[in-house]
């Protein structure tokens, strides 16, 4: 493997990475991430796995 193989390889890498990250990270900005179906009955308490708070 030569260099410049391993370098696209790394950046292929990097970028699966973050945009998995991307996906599967709850959001920070409020309100219900990644299309979960629980955020329609959700009161916003602390304990639920659905809300951002």
């Amino acid at each position: 493997m030569n260099l410049p193989t391993l370098l696209v390889l790394l950046l292929v890498a990097a970028a699966l990475f973050f945009a998995l990250r991307a996906i599967l990270r709850p959001g920070r900005s409020g309100g219900c991430g990644s299309g979960s179906t629980g955020c329609s009955g959700c009161s916003g308490a602390p304990g639920c796995p659905y809300c951002k708070h």
